[in-house]
């Protein structure tokens, strides 16, 4: 499953890479290239050399940073406004109450 992930996400990125391209020269660039982009590459090679190296691969998504986005993407206060110190577990607790106070207890504690 892993190997179709990695096959996946490299065949995006070349078909991604290509459209840009043609954009740019066509002085019509469509398709700025993202720094998540060229992050997202780095995730789907260190899947690639897990899996070459017989090593089960970490899901990409355990480093993600949506928790420090705002419900659309954006960069949000969540993060902003928390210690270098405490990031990790502060912009999640504040992510958290966020969501509890945009989505209300829709279940009974």
């Amino acid at each position: 499953m892993a190997n179709k992930i990695v096959d996946a996400g490299l065949t995006f990125l070349k078909a991604y890479s290509k459209l840009a391209t043609a954009a740019h020269a066509l002085l019509r660039p469509l398709w700025v290239f993202k720094p998540k982009i060229h992050y997202f590459h780095h995730l789907m090679l260190d899947m690639k050399s897990n899996i070459i190296n017989g090593n089960k691969p970490i899901n990409c998504l355990a480093f993600s940073c949506s928790q420090a986005e705002d419900f659309i993407g954006r960069t949000s206060l969540l993060s902003r406004r928390v210690s270098a110190m405490t990031t990790e577990t502060r912009v999640l607790q504040r992510y958290l109450i966020a969501a509890f106070v945009a989505w209300g207890n829709s279940t009974q504690l």
